[in-house]
């Protein structure tokens, strides 16, 4: 059996790519259970959330560019900046020198 490889993350029954008004539909019937009331809850939205959440959990810019398919590096930056992850702290987490 082949292999299927797709980069989108949402797809129907089918394996297809879900549409932008199923992808809204969905969001709409969890914040209905979810009993969230007229909080505007968009697509744009989630998708801005978890890249700011994968930012302040260490994800690095190259990998913030790749994931979410943006075409500048300077999309993926914003993220990092708004995560409030700190260059001090970045740099001893990867600091070759303590890793002797």
């Amino acid at each position: 059996m082949d292999e299927i490889y797709d980069d989108n993350i949402f797809l129907d029954r089918n394996g297809e790519k879900l549409k932008k008004r199923n992808v809204q539909r969905i969001i709409t019937t969890i914040q209905d259970k979810a009993d969230l009331g007229d909080e505007d809850i968009l697509p744009h939205v989630l998708r801005h959330t978890s890249a700011t959440l994968s930012a302040k959990n260490g994800m690095n810019v190259s990998q913030l560019k790749q994931m979410y398919g943006w075409e500048q590096l300077e999309t993926a930056k914003k993220y990092i900046h708004l995560s409030g992850r700190g260059v001090k702290e970045a740099i001893q987490e990867a600091s070759p020198i303590d890793r002797l």
